[in-house]
C-alpha cells in the first residue's frame, strides 16, 4: 500500500510562539471526539462545583437511595 506524500509549510513564527513547542496533526474525527470529551469534562466539573457550593450552603438532601431522594426533592419543591 503506498501512501500519498504531502508537504506542509509551517511559518516559523507559528512554531515559536510562547508555549507552542509541539505541533500535532490528527484526523478531524479524532479532534472532534476530543473536543466533545473536553466539553463533557468541563460540564461535569461545573456540576461538581455547584454540588460543592450546595453542600457548603446546606442545600443538600440526605437519602438512602435515588427513590427516597426523588421523593424528598419533590416534597421540598412544593
Amino acid at each position: 500500500m503506498s501512501m500519498a506524500q504531502i508537504t506542509l509549510m509551517i511559518p516559523a513564527s507559528l512554531l515559536h510562539k510562547k508555549g507552542m513547542n509541539n505541533l500535532v496533526v490528527i484526523e478531524r474525527k479524532k479532534y472532534e471526539q476530543e473536543i466533545k470529551h473536553r466539553k463533557e469534562l468541563e460540564d461535569a466539573l461545573q456540576m461538581i462545583r455547584h454540588g460543592e457550593d450546595d453542600l457548603r450552603e446546606g442545600r443538600t438532601i440526605s437519602a438512602r437511595g435515588l427513590d427516597e431522594a426523588m421523593k424528598k426533592y419533590a416534597r421540598k419543591k412544593h
